[in-house]
């Protein structure tokens, strides 16, 4: 059973969060809160509420906050929300991979 739930779990954080979140913070917000020449605005209110949300300590914002400013570029260089997804799933994906890693080593180990 714990092999179902760490799958899932995986799953969940490498595919299903970085689509929903781009979908949300470059997407939902930039489309329909900010004027289209707003474009510095756009990534500072859009990450800043992505670092919040991502948070646990405060001395984390400044990382969460460059990630998610990273995202917005990726977004804004050609206006196309795919561009940050993918950005986004391979910083979610490398994550997964060095934890499932992790997990092979600690039970092999």
């Amino acid at each position: 059973m714990f092999l179902l739930y760490f799958a899932i779990f995986h799953i969940a954080i490498g595919v299903f969060a970085p689509i929903m979140e781009e979908l949300v913070f470059r997407g939902f917000f930039s489309q329909y809160f900010f004027k289209k020449q707003q474009k510095w605005l756009k990534l500072l209110v859009s990450s800043s509420i992505f670092a919040l949300l991502h948070i646990m300590r405060p001395v984390e914002f400044v990382v969460y906050f460059g990630l998610g400013a990273i995202f917005y570029l990726a977004y804004a260089r050609r206006n196309n929300i795919v561009d940050s997804i993918i950005v986004h799933l391979l910083n979610n994906g490398l994550l997964v991979i060095v934890s499932v890693v992790n997990y092979l080593i600690l039970i092999l180990t």
